[in-house]
């Protein structure tokens, strides 16, 4: 038998670390509760946001020929700009291999949710037919 290392897991979307900042001595403790999630929920969808852009590269082949190193070893698209990124529209959800231009980064939040569309269709027939769980 051998030894087996166990394989390191992936994360399925990238990952936003958001900061609430300094609490402001007014705000009572379900404000300030109520904030940190709120900041954490968004955070939470800027990951979601970049994974599906970063899918939908590496699914057109951007990471082929991406400046980043990184990208071209994993062979699939990682690259993410900074969180204060601005850019373009949507810049921090958009990884460096996509021009920041608006018409480019539409119709790849188009194409993002044509397919969440369809996922969503075809998981809501699944379900339907007792196949979903």
């Amino acid at each position: 038998m051998q030894n087996e290392q166990p394989q390191p897991t992936r994360r399925p979307c990238p990952v936003f670390h958001l900061s609430a900042g300094d609490r402001e001595p007014w705000r009572t403790d379900e404000q300030w509760a109520a904030l940190v999630r709120g900041i954490k929920r968004y955070a939470r969808a800027m990951g979601v946001y970049l994974g599906l852009f970063q899918m939908l590269c590496t699914h057109r082949g951007l990471h082929r020929k991406c400046q980043l190193d990184g990208c071209r070893r994993l062979k699939r698209c990682a690259g993410r700009r900074a969180k204060d990124d601005r850019s373009g529209p949507f810049a921090p959800f958009v990884p460096p291999c996509v021009l920041p231009e608006e018409a480019i980064v539409e119709e790849m939040r188009e194409a993002i949710r044509a397919e969440v569309r369809r996922v969503r269709a075809n998981a809501r027939r699944d379900h339907r037919r007792g196949e979903g769980t």
